[in-house]
């Protein structure tokens, strides 16, 4: 049977793919839609999304996704680099094992971006980071990771900001290949200088710094 967990993880999946912008209603029939079954488990998993910040309950006792503030968008980003960076300069070896999977994932991210896939090439360029924390060893960073990589996807929607799906294919490639070079400090290099490219792309390019609320 299919557990809360894994309900909440399709729906966040879902805003990797791009498929429930910021503000989206979500009646039934939509969840019913995007999580491929009907079950009781569903309300256990919208409630527990809620308490992540990803839904807020509407006035017809429905749900929305939420939109996401400037402030959340500078926090999103400045986690990833602390968590993302921080594995990879934490890491030593990783596995054949690891490494093939991180080579097969990036040969479908390749097909989805040269097929001009809008809503795969998202998906699979979020979750190749949720992939690589999990063969740097930590699963529990892994679902932060995934959570992120969503709040940013549903940042993108909201700025409607246009992503360069080659461009993030690109560093992914660079990342595997030093990786598989063993070389971390390259890897680390090459994710810091992606996830401030995607800062700016997200937020303009200014200094990286924690936005102020005027007073």
């Amino acid at each position: 049977m299919t557990s809360s967990a894994e309900l909440g993880k399709r729906l966040i999946e879902s805003m990797m793919a791009r498929r429930v912008p910021p503000g989206t209603h979500l009646s039934e029939q939509h969840l019913e839609s995007l999580l491929g079954c009907r079950s009781p488990l569903v309300g256990v998993a919208l409630a527990r999304l809620e308490t992540q910040g990803f839904l807020a309950r509407g006035e017809d006792n429905g749900w929305r996704v939420v939109e996401r503030s400037r402030e959340e968008a500078w926090e999103t980003l400045a986690a990833r680099r602390l968590i993302e960076c921080g594995l990879l300069r934490g890491a030593r070896t990783l596995d054949r094992g690891a490494l093939q999977a991180l080579q097969t994932h990036l040969s479908r991210e390749r097909a989805a971006v040269a097929g001009g896939e809008l809503g795969e090439s998202s998906f699979l360029s979020g979750n190749f980071h949720v992939l690589l924390a999990g063969c740097l060893g930590n699963g529990l960073l892994a679902d932060t990771v995934r959570g992120l990589a969503a709040r940013t996807a549903l940042i993108a929607m909201q700025c409607q900001a246009s992503t360069d799906a080659v461009r993030s294919c690109d560093a992914h490639a660079q990342i595997v290949a030093a990786l598989e070079a063993g070389d971390f400090a390259s890897a680390d290099g090459v994710m810091d200088r992606y996830l401030c490219w995607t800062h700016d792309g997200l937020l303009g390019r200014q200094a990286r710094r924690r936005p102020t609320t005027a007073v």
